[in-house]
C-alpha cells in the first residue's frame, strides 16, 4: 500500500506496523473470505500477546509470562487478552469493542466452516473499522484506491507487453465503463475489496497496540465517569 493512500494515519508507517499492512494486503486479499477472517484474528491475537509482552511487570519473568499467555493459561485466549488489556487500562474502548467484532466474525467463521461471505456480513465489517471518527470511511477510501490502482497497474503491465491492445480503451473511464458492463469481474473486485477493508483495519488496530505499548507510563482509558 503506498503512501498516499496512508496519508493521515502515521501509526500505519510505524516499523512495527506497516510491514504487517504489507503482508495482510497482499495476504487476506487473496484468501478466501473465511481464511481472511482467521488471519485477521490471529494477527490481532499475535499483537495483544506482544503488548503484554511490551508492558508485563519487570518483576515477572519470561517462563511466567508465557505459563500466562500460552494455552492453557488465564490470558491463552483472544477474549481473555482483550478484556484483561482494557481492565488494565492498557488499551482504550473503542479498541477493545472492535476487536470483540473481528472476535465474534471469527467465531461465525468457527460455526460456518462452508459458504461463509464477508458480503452477508457488511454491517459487522464497518463496526470492526470503527477505531475513531471517520475512521471506517477512510478504511473503505484506502481498499477502494488501492484495488483500482492494482487494477490498472495490471491493465497497464498487460498493454505494454500487448502494444496492440493499447487501442481497447482510451481512458480510464472507458475501462471502468466497462467493467460495469462486466458483473461477475465487478463482483470478484468487490470480494477483494471487503477483505481488503479487514486488512486495513487489522492494521489500524496493530497500530494502536504499538501506541499504547510505547506509551508505558500513560493510561490507554480516559477517566471513568462511574
Amino acid at each position: 500500500m503506498d503512501e498516499s493512500s496512508r496519508e493521515g494515519y502515521p501509526l500505519l508507517d510505524h516499523p512495527e506496523v506497516y510491514p504487517v499492512l504489507e503482508t495482510v494486503t497482499k495476504t487476506i486479499i487473496t484468501e478466501s473470505d473465511r481464511g481472511a477472517v482467521l488471519v485477521a484474528a490471529s494477527i490481532i491475537d499475535e499483537y495483544l500477546r506482544k503488548l503484554f509482552e511490551h508492558r508485563g511487570s519487570l518483576q515477572m519473568g519470561k517462563k511466567k509470562r508465557r505459563e500466562l499467555l500460552d494455552y492453557p493459561g488465564p490470558l491463552s485466549t483472544l477474549a481473555a487478552k482483550v478484556d484483561v488489556a482494557l481492565l488494565t487500562e492498557l488499551i482504550d474502548k473503542p479498541l477493545h469493542v472492535a476487536i470483540h467484532r473481528l472476535r465474534a466474525l471469527r467465531n461465525t467463521v468457527a460455526h460456518n466452516t462452508a459458504g461463509f461471505r464477508l458480503a452477508d456480513h457488511q454491517e459487522q465489517l464497518r463496526q470492526i473499522s470503527d477505531l475513531g471518527p471517520g475512521v471506517p470511511a477512510a478504511i473503505n477510501r484506502m481498499a477502494n484506491e488501492f484495488l483500482m490502482r492494482s487494477f490498472f497497474e495490471n491493465l497497464e503491465e498487460h498493454v505494454n507487453a500487448n502494444p496492440d491492445s493499447a487501442t481497447l480503451f482510451a481512458d480510464p473511464q472507458e475501462v471502468l465503463d466497462q467493467l460495469r458492463s462486466m458483473p461477475d469481474t465487478t463482483q470478484k473486485l468487490q470480494e477483494r475489496a471487503w477483505r481488503l477493508e479487514l486488512g486495513i483495519a487489522v492494521g489500524m488496530m496493530c497500530g494502536m497496540i504499538v501506541f499504547y505499548w510505547e506509551r508505558p507510563d500513560q493510561r490507554a482509558s480516559a477517566p471513568r465517569s462511574d
